[in-house]
């Protein structure tokens, strides 16, 4: 092993639960127990952290995962957290809330860091404001600007994806389930469970109890199965044993324009199932690729995401924005292997581990290998994509080639040739931390 190899817990825990992409058992478990996939993410992040802290041993990983999925578990929904993920803690989402309010950022005269107005020296460069620098003056005009902006945008319903997208996930969630929507499954949409409850039995996509005596006595015994109680006597007799039962008087019956609905807006749970498209594609953006395309046909929900991050992929390389090219990359690399594309596969994941090999700097906008980090989880997913797909060698170093090719733009330091026996002499069996170890020996 290497200078720079993984501990034992890590690679536990990569093995229990993937590394940047969840891996499938992980998914499994998490969809079998109603758990959102982006919780998955916090649960593997807590479990980091422990790690990291010292708080976990081998031995301890696998159970300390499971007491997390049960926490989290929507199969038994009445259970009370005890011990809930935190990935961050308040101090750090208090500065991360106040250093994106505009009103309440500087810019340091010196070196154009970000600050709050509050700060008094530059935690970047050290330099020093004066006192005339540091007040920071009243513009109660320019809050109240922004703020009315804000209460316009609400009253005039302007952030209507997230309220579709949320209400989409809701009623999914219902007619799957037939149980209570956690908050956490659209806590990244901003909108609460109350409203999409008051929203859909006011668009009649659920039924509410008020509304029992306009049930048909077939539907009424449908919500008495469903929470196994006595199906049989009069209309009035079933009404009241309803009413009567906590469980069933909270039943919750998805109408047929509610179904068709869900199934009309395909595209939303797409999106919602696959939470690492959010950074890349924010809840509007999608919104706008797909106001005129099919939102019904799986397949082509994913050519047209395809299309879409094709032209954000040159566009980020261009820009030398480095970390969401490669987000843009590990994206496309999934929807090239759902749509059974595996010469593009491949050659995502192989532009992937090339830029990590070079470490491209954006602030420096300039190769660093000697500090280059590469993901296990690309070389894994290169190694089971070329070997199960029988790719030959010819191929292999022309796919290799082609990426290397459109990465040119980025001038690397590590040449074709080299790049290439360095992802051979891992496919052949090399620790990937003594690759890393002998690039950084070169570079230094």
């Amino acid at each position: 092993m290497g200078l720079f190899s993984k501990s034992p817990e890590e690679r536990k825990l990569k093995e229990l639960t993937g590394g940047f992409l969840l891996n499938n058992r992980f998914k499994s478990i998490l969809r079998r127990e109603g758990i959102d996939l982006s919780v998955g993410y916090d649960i593997q992040e807590t479990l980091k952290s422990e790690i990291k802290l010292g708080k976990l041993s081998v031995n301890d990983i696998e159970e300390r995962l499971d007491f997390l999925i049960s926490q989290f578990s929507t199969m038994n929904s009445q259970k009370e957290i005890e011990n809930p993920v935190v990935v961050t803690s308040p101090k750090e989402r208090t500065l991360k809330f106040l250093i994106n309010q505009k009103h309440n950022v500087k810019t340091c005269s010196k070196c154009n860091e970000k600050l709050l107005k509050t700060d008094t020296y530059c935690y970047s460069c050290g330099y020093k404001f004066d006192s005339k620098e540091s007040e920071t003056p009243n513009n109660f005009g320019t809050e109240l600007d922004d703020l009315e902006k804000l209460y316009n945008e609400k009253i005039l319903h302007k952030d209507d994806n997230n309220l579709l997208f949320a209400y989409v996930v809701y009623l999914d969630y219902l007619n799957k389930n037939n149980a209570s929507v956690p908050q956490n499954s659209i806590d990244s949409y901003n909108v609460n469970i109350n409203n999409l409850e008051r929203k859909a039995i006011s668009d009649r996509y659920i039924t509410r109890i008020s509304d029992l005596d306009n049930l048909t006595v077939g539907e009424l015994k449908e919500i008495l199965k469903r929470n196994n109680l006595k199906v049989s006597g009069r209309k009035n007799e079933l009404i009241e044993r309803i009413t009567l039962n906590k469980a069933a008087y909270n039943d919750k019956k998805l109408s047929k324009s509610a179904i068709e609905f869900i199934n009309n807006n395909r595209h939303i749970l797409f999106y919602n199932s696959h939470p690492e498209l959010k950074p890349v594609i924010d809840v509007d953006k999608y919104a706008d690729i797909f106001e005129n395309q099919n939102k019904t046909n799986s397949n082509r929900i994913q050519e047209t995401i395809i299309e879409f991050l094709n032209t954000q992929e040159y566009q980020t390389l261009t820009n030398y924005e480095i970390t969401r090219y490669k987000s843009i990359l590990f994206i496309l690399s999934d929807l090239y292997e759902m749509n059974n594309d595996i010469t593009r596969a491949i050659e995502s994941n192989f532009k992937i581990f090339i830029v990590e090999l070079n470490n491209f700097s954006e602030s420096l906008k300039k190769a660093m290998p000697q500090e280059c980090t590469l993901n296990g989880d690309v070389t894994d997913n290169l190694i089971y994509l070329l070997d199960s797909n029988s790719i030959d060698s010819a191929t292999l170093k022309r796919l290799f080639g082609e990426s290397y090719g459109q990465l040119e733009i980025l001038d690397p330091v590590i040449s074709l040739e080299e790049s290439l026996i360095y992802f051979l002499k891992i496919f052949n069996g090399e620790d990937i931390e003594d690759i890393e170890k002998s690039i950084h020996m070169r570079f230094i």
